[in-house]
């Protein structure tokens, strides 16, 4: 049973790449959101990253954060 210590979560503008351009259809798009996300555990392990991308005309950002006591 992994339990969560910490969880970081990072948003970014950045150009698109050439592997941006070749996988996503950006509709004319020059920068994506990039949000990446990082969760660690109690010994200060990763376990989880994850990355990803959004078209501006698409992109929205809402975020809510709980802690039981």
């Amino acid at each position: 049973n992994m339990q969560i210590a910490t969880s970081k979560r990072t948003v970014t503008v950045e150009r698109v790449t050439r592997e941006d351009q070749d996988c996503l259809d950006l509709d004319g798009a020059d920068y994506l959101a990039v949000v990446t996300g990082q969760t660690f555990n109690f010994q200060g392990e990763m376990f989880e990253f994850t990355q990803s991308k959004h078209r501006p005309d698409y992109f929205s950002f809402f975020t809510v954060a709980r802690r039981e006591i």
